[in-house]
């Protein structure tokens, strides 16, 4: 029986034409950006950093609300990768990248907006959050995470904007209806700071501002009209809750009603009074009309002068009986010495001066004798001529 012999086909249908360089290049490219997309859009579902865009609503809560953000300014949309591996450690802070450049509905962009300046490096970073305006931190913080981690610890310690004037009191807290204010006498430590703390964990839709009561104060209505007690100097702490007003009709009326807190400042004090701060009393207050003023400096208190402290010789040693007598016979004996030291001394210059005088009445009486010895013989040739 013959066998069958199977035909092949021919050798260019098993080996089809080799494709050209250009055709394994393009092949190659396309499987590389295949890979890098299916990368990328990983990465963007799986990562804490989210992607803002310039027209999004929620960039006003961004820029202003109380939610504190990190945001990094990238035209490109990538990610600077020590921001990326901060994002994933720090669940306290939302990380965002947007493009600043780009227009805003505003007609501005971010950087014009925030007044952000592009010439201090890139990329640019800004911190925004608890109702403070957006502040620009520099670029040198993206060197580590280290380094980022505690700037970003540092920002978020206290969780309220700080007032200087009656436009920032205004618009950070009387113009958004429930707000506390805190008169703080110096900076919040301790007690008062975990007290803060647990005011705006508790109540996170109040606005929290903070007054340094050591140098400014309110008035029209002063702190006095309003109820709040009386500044006791630093370290002591105040707050007032201030809250919608509404008429008799129950009408919302264009007035707030200041509450003012009378406790000592703790945690469970605090958040007791916000929590039922209706069942306070209160004071109807005009939120424009409301300003801050300098605190005059406390007077310095009169003291006496200090006289300096006298110096006194030191007391002598009283010593024994026997040693004092020793003592006075050597004393006696030493002033008999110089006795008779000088009277020698007074002996010798008498003497000296005793034979000085006799020699002279002696010269003296020579010179009368002499003079005398002359006269007598005149008189004696007198006598001789008359005879």
């Amino acid at each position: 029986m013959a066998k069958k012999v199977k035909s092949r086909p021919p050798s260019s249908a098993v080996h089809p034409a080799a494709a050209s360089p250009q055709e394994q290049q393009k092949k190659y490219l396309g499987l590389i950006a295949g890979v890098a997309l299916l990368a990328w859009a990983i990465f963007k579902f799986s990562s804490p950093v989210v992607f803002l865009s310039p027209t999004e609503d929620r960039l006003k809560d961004v820029f202003f609300g109380r939610e504190p953000w990190l945001v990094l300014c990238d035209t490109n949309g990538t990610v600077d990768s020590v921001f990326e591996a901060v994002s994933r450690r720090d669940k306290g802070v939302k990380f965002g990248v947007l493009d600043c450049a780009a227009q805003l509905p505003s007609k501005k962009s971010t950087f014009e907006r925030l007044k952000l300046n592009q010439n201090a490096g890139n990329p640019v970073l800004f911190f925004s959050g608890f109702g403070r305006d957006p502040k620009q931190l520099p670029t040198k913080l993206l060197r580590n995470q280290y380094v980022l981690r505690k700037e970003i610890t540092a920002l978020t310690k206290l969780k309220a904007a700080k007032v200087k004037s009656s436009t920032e009191l205004y618009k950070k807290c009387l113009k958004k209806g429930k707000c506390g204010l805190v008169l703080a006498g110096g900076p919040l430590e301790g007690v008062a700071l975990k007290a803060m703390d647990r005011a705006n964990a508790d109540f996170p839709s109040m606005n929290w501002v903070i007054l340094d009561s050591t140098k400014l104060k309110l008035r029209k209505p002063s702190e006095k009209d309003i109820g709040l007690r009386k500044y006791q100097g630093p370290g002591s702490h105040r707050l007032i809750v201030f809250g919608d007003s509404k008429g008799s009709d129950g009408e919302a009326v264009p007035m707030l009603d200041a509450h003012p807190f009378l406790g000592p400042f703790t945690e469970e004090a605090v958040v007791n009074f916000v929590a039922n701060v209706s069942a306070f009393g209160s004071t109807k207050v005009d939120p424009e009309g409301l300003s801050v003023m300098k605190r005059k400096p406390p007077q310095p208190t009169y003291r006496a002068p200090v006289s300096a402290p006298t110096t006194r010789d030191p007391e002598a040693t009283i010593l024994p009986t026997a040693q004092q007598e020793e003592n006075r016979k050597l004393a006696a004996a030493r002033r008999a010495q110089r006795e008779a030291e000088r009277r020698a001394q007074m002996d010798a210059e008498a003497e000296g001066f005793i034979e000085y005088d006799g020699e002279e009445e002696d010269e003296d009486d020579d010179e009368e004798e002499e003079e005398a010895d002359d006269e007598d013989y005149d008189d004696t040739n007198d006598v001789l001529e008359l005879d």
